[in-house]
């Protein structure tokens, strides 16, 4: 049985936001912005950021959405990192799976000296982003 404690967990939680907040606090006294707009501004984009997804999880998709449709809300379901995605490779040598940065340069001849050369070190590494056409 497991001694996770909740009370506990709430009190870390509210130190970190503290923490957190004095943070931004001084973040945007060096920066020169006003905490009142910067808080506005922040709260107008959650807003809009909430609202999208209300709209787009109260919406019926179904097996006859146009896969535009499908897409945003995959999109909206799944987040993270968009400057670039992960594709998976399978290794003979090891028997299994990896995964490594999608890049545009990849096997191209004169570019891309792999696997002499890893991806991580590579000079003409040009990773690509997720769009729509990846998904």
């Amino acid at each position: 049985m497991s001694n996770f404690n909740p009370h506990k967990r709430i009190a870390e939680l509210e130190i970190q936001n503290q923490e957190l907040l004095a943070e931004n606090k001084r973040l945007r006294d060096m920066l020169g912005l006003s905490e009142e707009v910067t808080i506005q501004k922040e709260a107008a984009t959650l807003l809009l950021n909430f609202a999208e997804e209300e709209s787009l999880e109260t919406s019926s998709i179904n097996k006859y959405s146009l896969p535009e449709e499908k897409i945003k809300l995959f999109m909206s379901l799944f987040r993270g990192r968009t400057d670039v995605y992960a594709k998976r490779c399978y290794s003979k040598k090891h028997n299994s799976f990896y995964y490594i940065p999608a890049c545009k340069n990849e096997w191209t001849k004169g570019l891309c000296d792999r696997p002499r050369v890893k991806c991580k070190d590579c000079k003409h590494r040009e990773l690509l982003p997720v769009t729509f056409e990846v998904i």
